[in-house]
């Protein structure tokens, strides 16, 4: 049996999700995007100060998340085209700590977003029977890293307060 050429669909299909598995997918989409929305904020209010460069390097893992979600989603033949607007009530409550409190507050609201998102992850691995390599990319890879997220923040808020 001959291999189709690269130009040749492969003939497999896409996996299908159930409604739930479905939902806890995007769900996972849309909380990347509005991370990055966040960050996208707060990254317009913090100074340009050298210390602030870790924020920057967490909001472009986001976006690698993102397009790993993106490309994992694709193999179930989800659309992933997502945007972050039912997120940013998040991203501007954000904006309106680092107006009200500085940089400090832009921190706590990055860390906040983080720590919720960690309860995110941890719910989607326990509850939504999502197919094993999307646990498997919360487990070992997002949520770890979301874990690292939160203290380098706690880190940047005290430094941020003194």
């Amino acid at each position: 049996m001959s291999q189709p050429s690269s130009g040749e669909p492969s003939g497999r299909q896409p996996a299908h999700l159930t409604e739930a598995q479905l939902a806890a997918v995007r769900d996972l989409l849309h909380g990347e995007a509005a991370a990055m929305a966040t960050y996208d904020q707060a990254l317009a209010l913090l100074d340009e100060r050298k210390e602030y460069e870790p924020v920057d390097l967490i909001r472009q893992e986001h976006e690698n998340a993102l397009a790993t979600l993106r490309e994992l989603a694709a193999e179930y033949d989800v659309d992933a085209d997502v945007e972050s607007s039912p997120w940013e009530l998040w991203a501007k409550a954000v904006e309106g700590a680092a107006s009200l409190f500085g940089a400090s507050g832009a921190l706590k609201g990055l860390r906040l977003g983080e720590e919720y998102g960690i309860h995110r992850y941890e719910d989607a691995i326990a509850g939504s029977n999502l197919p094993e390599t999307f646990v498997s990319l919360l487990r070992h890879e997002l949520l770890p890293r979301q874990y690292e997220h939160v203290k380098v923040l706690v880190a940047l808020e005290e430094m941020a307060s003194s």
